[in-house]
């Protein structure tokens, strides 16, 4: 997999569903990965983890209707829910579908 070193992707996690990480390089069919949050270094399988587009790892969480994120996986969906229910943000869009995080917090 080359070509792909430093690009995030996520990982999963049994805690937070996601953990943001950058891919640093392919040992023995796994992948060595950094999680961002704690700075360690894990080795996990192709299937734990979902990747993003390099142009657009920057700005996952920002957009207002969930359509129109570049990957639209779990992991994006989640990331950008969580960020918009921490700034306050509770109130997002898929298609004509509104959608609505704990809005009595």
């Amino acid at each position: 997999m080359s070509g792909y070193e430093g690009l995030t992707i996520w990982v999963e996690d049994r805690e937070e569903a996601y953990l943001k990480a950058k891919f640093l390089a392919e040992e023995k069919g796994k992948l060595k990965v950094l999680v961002l949050k704690t700075r360690e270094e894990r080795l996990v399988s192709k299937n734990e983890v979902e990747f993003t587009h390099k142009e657009d790892e920057e700005n996952l969480h920002l957009v207002e209707d969930l359509k129109n994120l570049p990957d639209l996986n779990k992991a994006a969906l989640i990331e950008s829910l969580m960020t918009r229910y921490y700034d306050d943000s509770i109130y997002t869009f898929t298609g004509d579908i509104l959608i609505a995080v704990n809005p009595f917090k």
